[in-house]
């Protein structure tokens, strides 16, 4: 991920016109200091990083209870009123404003004016804008592997995607470059929600469609009906800035449609605490959050909106398990997935495809599993998702996962999980050897079976394990047939799963399967001897 240096931008005015005079609902006008007294001065946070942009500071106003209290209408003019009072005391202009994610405003002045206006009493604090980029983008050829890899619990995989809806009730707001919403993948569910940049939504870059078609495209996507939202922040280029992301994210906690997702994969290199706070405020208002972890090989806990404790931060793997060379690591991960070479919507025609590799790539896989479990669970809050997330990964399978991560990678079917496992159900010894998904027409799971062996004392085992109604009694069966032998079956209305059925091979070959939910597997004879 690098960020170009640019020297110049042409801002956008947002006509924010007060009409109210409670002006005092936010604060007093500033007070002029004393004839020959030095002016008081606060800190500007992130003031002279690589990444500052010169002359755009982020005013965050300290909250009172007669903002909290107003309507998000009111409460916008009030901060709007507020913002220009505090600006034009400091020979300043506003940008844009904040209501919803933050309390405060984009202040266009010189940097002694931001340090004068960060010691006003009604300033919680002043961050000096930045500029940040999209953490993917690098295109290459290989074909994508990642929604083969999130359905099954272990390598090699089996050539398909399995999934336990298509969540067409939720929605994933997707903070990006934008969406080319008439791309085919989409089927007539892309829409442009908000855009910072020129108001027209257009993906010029191709990252955001890109993203979009992971999340949800009818082919590319993890969840194949979520309704898709772009919220453009990121320009041509794929950069922007933390003004503009705000305000992003602003338009999203004020209009999101829940049950609602947001994928962020955008990354401020040197962090940001009013990017981080918008997202988190956000997330307190109902909407998950998925954010991609950064790549820049480095602790992902130095960067925004990685570090956001509430969101769901993602960091990237091969298709060999391993970390990917680029992904950000550490404690701040809670888990990964698949980002090397993913293969996805392009913006180039309604039918075209691109092959990027990033921690960008990553958290769309995870934004749509998140679709998905909110499609079935329309209540759970964000940390409801994230922890049912967490709780479904596949644990131990990523090689050099990198200092304080979690190593746990995205599993589809293990975070819609049944409460029980194919070893638990077989007994101690046992490890799983092979597995296939149970789906009827059109991909929707039911299931998937487990052929299991103890190399203790040489013994298979199958079980069939449920991933719809679970806790009600249903037809589920599984069965085991020792090649020359006669077939055990365990068949009958089971609430969680069928099996074990067990049985001794002695070099034979075994033919195994089960069903449940109108959806059946019959294996070949095989794993012989």
């Amino acid at each position: 991920m690098g960020l170009s240096p640019i020297t110049s931008r042409r801002w956008q005015a947002i006509g924010l016109l007060a009409a109210t005079a409670a002006v005092t609902a936010v604060g007093g006008p500033a007070t002029a200091a004393p004839a020959g007294a030095t002016p008081a001065t606060g800190e500007i946070r992130l003031a002279g990083t690589p990444d500052a942009v010169p002359g755009s500071y982020i005013v965050v106003l300290k909250d009172t209870a007669a903002t909290a209290r107003a309507g998000l209408g009111d409460r916008r003019r009030v901060v709007a009123e507020r913002a220009q009072t505090l600006a034009r005391g400091h020979a300043g202009t506003v940008g844009r404003v904040y209501a919803a994610g933050l309390t405060g405003f984009e202040a266009r002045l010189s940097e002694s004016a931001a340090r004068r206006l960060a010691a006003d009493p009604s300033v919680a604090y002043v961050e000096q804008n930045q500029w940040a980029s999209g953490t993917g983008g690098t295109q290459s050829a290989p074909p994508s592997w990642g929604l083969d890899r999130i359905d099954e619990p272990t390598r090699p995989v089996d050539g398909l995607y399995t999934y336990p809806n298509t969540a067409t009730a939720v929605h994933a707001y997707v903070i990006d470059s934008g969406i080319r919403t008439t791309h085919r993948d989409f089927a007539g569910r892309a829409s442009s929600g908000f855009d910072a940049v020129d108001g027209t939504g257009t993906d010029c870059h191709g990252h955001g469609t890109h993203v979009a078609g992971t999340v949800g495209g009818t082919s590319y996507g993890v969840a194949k009906g979520v309704r898709l939202v772009s919220v453009r922040v990121l320009k041509c280029d794929n950069t922007t800035t933390a003004a503009d992301t705000i305000a992003g994210v602003d338009w999203v906690t004020a209009n999101a449609v829940k049950p609602a997702v947001a994928n962020m994969s955008i990354g401020f290199r040197s962090g940001s605490t009013s990017v981080d706070d918008a997202v988190a405020r956000s997330i307190a208002s109902g909407v998950t959050y998925v954010v991609s972890a950064g790549n820049a090989t480095a602790d992902a806990c130095t960067q925004s909106p990685a570090r956001v404790p509430a969101a769901i931060t993602v960091g990237a793997t091969t298709s060999a398990d391993a970390r990917a060379s680029f992904s950000n690591y550490g404690t701040c991960l809670d888990l990964f997935a698949p980002g090397d070479a993913i293969v996805s919507a392009g913006r180039a025609s309604d039918t075209a495809s691109a092959t990027m590799s990033g921690t960008s790539m990553a958290a769309p896989h995870v934004t749509g599993a998140a679709a998905l479990i909110l499609a079935e669970n329309r209540t759970f809050t964000p940390a409801q998702v994230r922890d049912r997330l967490v709780a479904g990964a596949t644990s131990g399978v990523v090689t050099s996962p990198g200092t304080g991560s979690p190593n746990l990678l995205l599993r589809v079917e293990g975070a819609l999980r049944n409460p029980y496992t194919p070893v638990e159900a077989c007994g101690s010894g046992y490890k799983v050897i092979n597995s296939r998904p149970l789906a009827v027409t059109g991909g929707a799971l039911r299931g998937r079976v487990y052929l299991l062996y103890n190399g203790s004392n040489a013994n298979n085992c199958v079980v069939t394990m449920k991933a719809t109604s679970l806790g009600t009694a249903t037809q589920v069966a599984a069965y085991l047939e020792v090649q020359g032998s006669t077939r055990r079956t365990d068949s009958g209305s089971y609430s969680y799963y069928a099996g074990p059925v067990r049985a001794a091979a002695g070099g034979k070959c075994v033919k195994w399967g089960g069903s449940t939910g109108g959806a059946q597997y019959d294996s070949p004879f095989e794993h012989c001897g």
